[in-house]
């Protein structure tokens, strides 16, 4: 299943290596503003700012309040 979530204000990330944290490493985060979030089958597979990518989406969601 595909889910698009888009208009999102403020999403924060983890920056640095692809891998578990833990510790001093866990503040080491960045800011998306006006993000999009695209999962498959319960995963994040892709995160972005500006204009959400076009795509069939089982559901998408507007986190614009």
């Amino acid at each position: 299943m595909r889910i698009l979530i888009k208009n999102i204000s403020s999403l924060v990330t983890m920056k640095g290596k692809n891998a578990p944290r833990c510790g001093r490493e866990m503040m080491d985060v960045g800011i998306i503003n006006d993000g999009w979030v695209l999962t498959e089958d319960d995963r994040i597979v892709s995160v972005g700012s500006g204009d959400a990518p076009d795509g069939n989406f089982e559901t998408v969601i507007d986190a614009r309040g």
